[in-house]
């Protein structure tokens, strides 16, 4: 905007004033019209409209406009819907749930649904007043917000909207934001329809129908395999023997016998070392040698690697001659890879 003379002379005047004369003098010349200003951005002089008003929220929070596909939830609103089966603690959302939820997951420490369909959000300025010590140039703005079309599956779970402030400061093209920003949640729930609350009734009954369904199919499976287990510790045919060294304090001979579920060893063995060694606790065995303590002689064994919970039931079978060794390492190799493909589902 120029100025003319007159509004120069006017300007001089003011700049020789004290602030407070500045003042009036200023208002006194608006007042008689002597000079044009320019009106303010958002609303000339200090005053601030509600429409301005609106205009800065909006500058604010662009994404307000945008259709919303995420609800931020309460802690009590999560666990609600775990405790019906929608999601669980873990975010899994259940087959039933994932008609109206994507996924459950957490944002900034609060948690939120990735819903299917979107909504959108209202605002609506509630107040305008100078902040404190401003002089009215600084105004805070206060406003309320609203939910909009929000999906039937969220309307059990969304609060009833919230509020929200700023601040705007007086420049001299107009007001414009100056920080004092809040979004703030109601503790109100959200007014759930009719319709809302049969979707959560019925979701909940199919949830529990499903779940009864899979605890019985999961009890007749454990049952199952505990009968295919205790089949697969029973023999079934006759036992071949074999005779051992027992390789520790004495060369003695022992028996023992090789079963199509396990190796079963006999006497005169210490009894703390008798066991029987279950197929389905072997990982490997081969053929080896090993030194016989008591001759000091190198023997042909087979050395079974065998866990039980972690703990080692295995260990080195001794035999007098190679032949012997040989016809027991095969005999375990047949047996143990027909147990194998019998009773595979148990190795998994």
């Amino acid at each position: 905007m120029v100025l003319g003379r007159g509004s120069f002379e006017i300007a001089r005047t003011v700049q020789r004033e004290e602030l407070g004369m500045a003042k009036r003098t200023l208002v006194a010349v608006v007042a008689v019209g002597l000079v044009a200003v320019a009106p303010l951005a958002c609303g000339g002089g200090k005053n601030l409209s509600r429409g301005k008003a609106e205009d800065l929220v909006r500058s604010a929070r662009p994404w307000l406009a945008k259709p919303f596909d995420s609800l931020t939830i309460s802690s009590e609103q999560f666990e609600k819907g775990a405790r019906v089966g929608l999601w669980s603690r873990n975010g899994d959302v259940s087959p039933e749930a994932a008609l109206y939820i994507k996924s459950v997951g957490e944002y900034g420490g609060k948690k939120m649904l990735l819903l299917v369909d979107t909504y959108r959000v209202e605002f609506e300025v509630t107040g305008i007043t100078d902040a404190p010590m401003s002089e009215g140039k600084v105004k805070e703005i206060e406003y309320s917000w609203r939910y909009i079309d929000l999906p039937i599956i969220a309307e059990t779970f969304a609060t009833s909207g919230g509020s929200g402030g700023l601040l705007a400061r007086l420049y001299d093209d107009g007001f414009r934001l100056a920080g004092g920003d809040s979004w703030v949640y109601s503790r109100d729930p959200y007014a759930a329809s009719e319709r809302a609350k049969d979707l959560i009734a019925e979701l909940t009954k199919s949830i529990a129908e499903r779940r009864d369904q899979e605890a019985a199919a999961k009890a007749a499976a454990d049952r199952a395999r505990d009968a295919l287990l205790a089949q697969s510790k029973t023999p079934t045919k006759r036992a071949t023997r074999f005779m051992t060294l027992t390789g520790l304090y004495r060369d003695e001979k022992y028996e023992i016998a090789l079963t199509d579920v396990s190796i079963d060893d006999g006497v005169p063995l210490p009894a703390w070392r008798a066991h029987n060694v279950w197929f389905g606790f072997i990982k490997d065995f081969k053929k080896g040698t090993q030194l016989n303590t008591v001759n000091n002689t190198v023997k042909p064994c087979v050395n079974v690697h065998a866990l039980e919970h972690g703990v080692s039931v295995g260990g080195g079978y001794e035999f007098a001659s190679e032949p012997e060794r040989d016809a027991f390492f095969d005999a375990l190799t047949l047996e143990l890879a027909a147990w194998r493909a019998k009773y595979s589902s148990l190795l998994n």
